[in-house]
């Protein structure tokens, strides 16, 4: 057995390794993993395989390019997602070996969604709890849920060309128009960047369709696509960022209320990292549902440890975490 990045001619393994791993996702496993593996030319070698002496791929970490600001730095590493052995090889603990392997290659890395038997591993082998997202759900409008029932995707097309909440104007902008952002919105947290490169890739690709809305005043903005929960069309706030999210998050959340009453959607969904956002969509009678699903990274932060405890370190939504694009 051998672990090792992934090369260019490892990638049908992949594809069938993943489709055997994962049978119950609803995308199609080469488009799925065709969207991670676009981002670069170099993409895929960010990835982590487990390789029996027959060359049958039996184990991955996958792995995504990203840059965060943190402690007035930044530093680029990857997301980590889909950590899967095969069933006969986990009495081995053969995924703790990729992920040893993993912090060797990619040794500041992030990822979400450790599960109550895992995460005390993770923590053994140095890999920091920094925070969890949440999952608020909240009605907008309950007139809407009988009509919104096995309602198909909705197009971009038939989203309002601009909505205006606290008086500013957000405006929906195509892949052209996308900001050029070099700073963090936000400098006193962990935060992932989301420079041009990442926005193109992300929010203008053919796996989902999504809504860029922005505000070029404020330099804020907020993404958006419908997506279906347990038979029901919501709408998804997929993405946000704003400067001072505490006083300018409100005119986001009016905005995509007004958003998604414009499309007749009964329901939104967001995801929160941080206290003050879950404190401003509770007030808005909105509910955490779910498990929360731990943010872990490699990183040395035990200076921070009450910001941690008390949900003010990291910047986490839910277009960094790979379950989002899982959604149909």
């Amino acid at each position: 057995m051998i672990i090792r990045q992934a090369k260019d001619n490892d990638i049908k393994n992949i594809f069938e390794f993943n489709a055997k791993m994962y049978p119950k996702k609803k995308i199609e496993s080469q488009h799925y993993l065709d969207f991670w593996f676009s981002k670069s030319s170099d993409e895929l070698s960010n990835s982590i395989l487990l390789i029996d002496d027959d060359n049958t791929l039996s184990g991955q970490i996958l792995a995504s390019s990203i840059s965060y600001y943190f402690n007035s730095k930044v530093t680029k590493t990857v997301w980590l997602f889909d950590l899967i052995v095969d069933e006969k090889l986990r009495k081995e603990a053969w995924g703790i070996d990729l992920l040893l392997k993993c912090m060797e290659i990619h040794p500041q890395s992030l990822s979400t969604g450790a599960g109550p038997s895992a995460l005390p591993i993770h923590k053994k082998l140095g890999n920091s709890l920094l925070g969890e997202i949440r999952k608020y759900i909240g009605i907008i409008n309950p007139w809407y849920i009988p009509f919104s029932i096995k309602r198909p995707t909705i197009p971009i097309s038939k989203f309002p060309n601009s909505v205006k909440a606290c008086h500013q104007e957000f405006t929906l902008i195509d892949i052209n128009k996308l900001p050029k952002i070099t700073k963090p919105f936000n400098e006193n947290l962990l935060e992932i960047a989301r420079d041009q490169e990442f926005l193109k890739w992300r929010f203008f690709n053919r796996l989902h369709q999504y809504a860029f809305y922005m505000n070029r005043n404020q330099e804020s903005y907020f993404v958006l696509r419908s997506i279906e929960l347990k038979g029901i069309r919501i709408m998804e706030v997929v993405d946000y960022r704003c400067h001072s999210l505490e006083t300018n998050f409100e005119s986001i959340y009016q905005a995509v209320a007004q958003v998604t009453k414009s499309v007749h959607l009964p329901i939104v969904i967001y995801g929160s990292s941080l206290s003050l956002i879950d404190k401003i969509l509770e007030k808005h009678n909105f509910k955490s549902i779910g498990r929360p699903r731990p943010i872990l990274g490699f990183l040395k932060c035990k200076n921070w440890k009450t910001e941690i405890e008390n949900r003010n370190f990291a910047f986490i939504t839910l277009a960094d975490s790979d379950g989002e694009t899982n959604w149909i």
